[in-house]
């Protein structure tokens, strides 16, 4: 999973939601991709979101089509303390 601002055109009056930290109107493209680089899920929000924003709202937004691990065996992990 990574983000990115890609540039984009706003009408001046609609664009201070879409200025990144550059000062260019921007979307922040979230997307996650598969273990054979292929993508599964994208998401873009409003430039002036932090990448962890973007994440939260997608997983609130589109939680049943979020992908998510298979369930697994739960092993018991120990810890060792010294």
């Amino acid at each position: 999973m990574d983000g990115i601002h890609i540039p984009i055109q706003v009408a001046v009056s609609k664009n201070l939601p879409y200025i990144g930290r550059e000062g260019l109107p921007t979307l922040n493209f979230v997307a996650v991709c598969d273990h054979d680089a292929r993508f599964i899920f994208t998401c873009a929000k409003e430039g002036t979101l932090h990448d962890a924003t973007v994440f939260q709202e997608a997983i609130e937004e589109y939680g049943d089509r979020f992908p998510h691990p298979p369930e697994g065996i739960r092993q018991e992990t120990k810890m060792f303390m010294f």
